[in-house]
């Protein structure tokens, strides 16, 4: 009687599909990964247009913008302003439609960070509030133009600057960087 004899894999073969299959892994991880930034970098361009188009239209209504009693200094956010007076008191139009889930406070106490605003804060003048770009952090706004001295750091010295930080998170548009030496996302490009 013959033997029947049962072939299964062998060590090489096994070494060669297994490595076959983490190449391919790491290509849709790569390609995962280019998408979700491209994302960001979407959710980050659409943010900053919005708000823009709510500034000129404000600027084109009553022919000032907000912020211009902040001083001139790169560390300067006046998007706590600019976001009063763009949402509202919730009486009237706002100038910039926004979800309540997109505004946030600052956390009180030792925690530092932001919390979602409630009802109440949302349409509260008083309150300071923010937008948050993907990576977490507040978006900044600069006015520019009603400042005499034009400063090196202001990229749009006859409006006003409004960028996120990037996925670094660090703000080097304040620290005089160049646009190809930082990734901050903002209305100059």
């Amino acid at each position: 009687m013959e033997r029947m004899r049962r072939r299964g894999f062998t060590l090489i073969e096994l070494m060669i599909v297994i490595s076959i299959i983490a190449v391919l892994a790491s290509l849709v991880v790569v390609g995962i990964t280019k998408a979700k930034q491209r994302a960001n970098e979407v959710e980050v361009t659409s943010a900053i247009s919005a708000l823009e188009t709510a500034l000129k239209q404000y600027d084109a209504e009553k022919g000032i913008l907000p912020g211009f009693d902040d001083p001139a200094s790169p560390f300067t956010n006046s998007l706590p302003k600019i976001l009063a007076v763009l949402i509202g008191d919730g009486a009237r139009t706002p100038y910039l439609e926004v979800s309540e889930s997109k505004i946030f406070v600052e956390k009180e106490g030792v925690e530092k960070g932001f919390r979602q605003a409630n009802q109440q804060e949302m349409y509260d003048p008083k309150v300071n509030k923010y937008i948050l770009d993907p990576w977490g952090e507040s978006f900044i706004a600069r006015e520019n133009r009603s400042k005499t001295k034009k400063e090196p750091w202001m990229k749009k010295p006859h409006f006003i600057d409004i960028y996120s930080k990037g996925p670094n998170r660090e703000d080097e548009t304040a620290q005089g960087k160049a646009a190809g030496e930082s990734d901050d996302v903002g209305n100059w490009r």
